[in-house]
């Protein structure tokens, strides 16, 4: 048995299926299917991804395939800046926040240059705040300066 990219895959739909699966049996009520309760739907939809994950994982793991290698560059660069995001955007606004996590983004790929870092984090906060605020019509501050 080989480990390649579609068996890790699988396993981890087959894992995040039982985990839905329990948790949502054990925190709200299954009800019955002519009279639905609200963990029905996450608990059929979790039954149906351990399906699929196990689709892809089981004949994955009898072909040959490459062994992963890890790179926690681009890990590291998107988890970081899902967690700017989150400190920044009640702080400082959805501008601020959306192009400090673009420009941390960019950190995942080692051939993006500085200009269009900077570019890519201007286009995104201005993509943002004219979706977001602007068009939405969400109450949602632009910029916020806390000092």
């Amino acid at each position: 048995m080989r480990i390649n990219h579609d068996s890790l895959g699988g396993g981890l739909l087959v894992a995040t299926g039982l985990f839905v699966a329990i948790y949502s049996l054990k925190t709200y009520e299954l009800g019955a299917v002519s009279r639905m309760g609200p963990g029905m739907l996450p608990a059929v939809l979790a039954v149906l991804l351990v399906i699929l994950g196990c689709a892809i994982a089981f004949p994955a793991m009898k072909q040959a395939g490459e062994t992963i290698s890890l790179n926690l560059r681009p890990l590291s660069a998107i988890t970081i800046a899902t967690i700017l995001f989150g400190i920044l955007f009640e702080r400082f606004g959805i501008a601020p926040a959306v192009a400090l996590m673009a420009f941390a983004c960019t950190f995942a790929e080692r051939k993006v240059g500085w200009r269009a870092k900077l570019l890519l984090a201007g286009f995104l906060a201005g993509l943002a705040v004219l979706i977001f605020p602007v068009a939405l019509g969400m109450p949602i501050r632009i910029v916020r300066w806390p000092f």
